[in-house]
């Protein structure tokens, strides 16, 4: 969570025991962000792009990169 507080133009907030919500600073930018969910693969949104770069620390101390989980996004 500290790391995407820190780009200043993404907030996480934690919504449950095990959950973490991702939204943009500027409340009018997260309709455009989630329209581009469609292209993420090919053409991914900057602020996609900025969660990619980010590796999230897990509670068993391993790090997975956002791009474990690419193949997930091909569902939506």
């Amino acid at each position: 969570m500290e790391a995407v507080n820190k780009t200043k133009e993404l907030k996480a907030v934690k919504d449950g025991a095990e959950h973490v919500s991702v939204k943009t600073v500027k409340a009018s930018e997260m309709q455009k962000w989630m329209d581009s969910r469609l292209n993420a693969l090919d053409k991914p949104h900057k602020y996609t792009k900025i969660l990619q770069g980010i590796s999230v620390k897990e509670k068993n101390s391993k790090y997975y990169n956002f791009e474990r989980y690419k193949s997930l996004w091909k569902m939506i």
